[in-house]
């Protein structure tokens, strides 16, 4: 997983989901980002390391269960407008996320034909949080095993653990597409009709007004995800909602553990590495 920054930095859906939630948006939402996923974190680029309950030396650890709430905040707010390209290759991802046959090439050519731009909207987001004083407690006096999963942090102290504590999840979103000049465009759907048609039943889709699409998936994606830094001690100790710098600061006050973004910046998370790095239109 790498990092795109943002070129706009005050796109209006990656600033409210930060500010609001305090996590980071994923460019492509994706099933298989889960609460109590650990994470290796260096420099710009994030991997997965499997469950955080694996890491845990000794008996299974009584971790606690995320709460799941309806999120209301993120209701009608829109992105900034991509180039059509762009919004067209997010599209067709968020819709094999959600469990959506993806349309031909042929067909999202002329779906949006003339758009000079799109906007997105999720819709429907849930949130699955973790208790943050119930982590801290399970994990104190705990140390991390030695595994393959693990080694990393063994191996480059510049390779911080981070453990993802909330989930935006979603299985709705909303397309609108803008010509030249943010005028409205009449959505050409008859070949989408035609691709979905009833071979597609649980494909869900409608048309809103001249220039808006709507899909529900029959699965829910993560589109973004909070995380709380988790340094280690000397002796394989975790140290909960911690960076390393803030672990070893002597008789300082220590600063109370909190969900944040992976990264400072505004941006969007990649699982393709071969971005990372590049700036986005988001």
């Amino acid at each position: 997983m790498g990092f795109m920054p943002c070129s706009d930095q005050h796109d209006p859906f990656t600033k409210k989901v930060r500010s609001v939630y305090r996590a980071g948006v994923v460019r492509a939402p994706r099933t298989g980002i889960d609460p109590l996923d650990a994470l290796a974190v260096r420099k710009t680029v994030v991997e997965q390391r499997g469950r955080l309950a694996r890491m845990i030396a000794g008996d299974p650890p009584a971790l606690p269960d995320p709460s799941h709430d309806e999120v209301a905040e993120l209701r009608g707010q829109h992105s900034t407008a991509v180039d059509v390209g762009l919004g067209l290759d997010l599209t067709t991802k968020f819709l094999a996320a959600l469990g959506l046959p993806i349309p031909s090439a042929s067909v999202t050519g002329t779906l949006w034909k003339g758009a000079h731009q799109v906007e997105f909207e999720v819709r429907d987001v849930t949130q699955h949080q973790i208790d943050l004083s119930e982590l801290g407690q399970a994990l104190t006096g705990r140390h991390i095993v030695r595994n393959p999963a693990t080694d990393v942090f063994f191996s480059d102290e510049k390779t911080r653990l981070m453990v993802i504590t909330r989930t935006l999840m979603s299985s709705s979103f909303a397309v609108h597409a803008v010509r030249q000049g943010g005028q409205s465009l009449e959505v050409r759907v008859d070949a989408l009709a035609d691709f979905l048609g009833e071979t597609h039943a649980n494909a869900a889709w409608s048309l809103e007004g001249e220039s808006t699409l709507s899909f529900r998936g029959t699965t829910a994606a993560t589109f973004a995800f909070a995380a709380v830094p988790c340094a280690i001690a000397e002796d394989g100790t975790f140290i909960f909602g911690l960076e390393f710098a803030d672990a070893t600061m002597g008789d300082r006050p220590v600063p109370e553990p909190v969900m944040r973004p992976v990264f400072d910046t505004a941006g969007l998370l990649t699982f393709d590495s071969d971005d990372s790095g590049q700036a986005v239109s988001a």
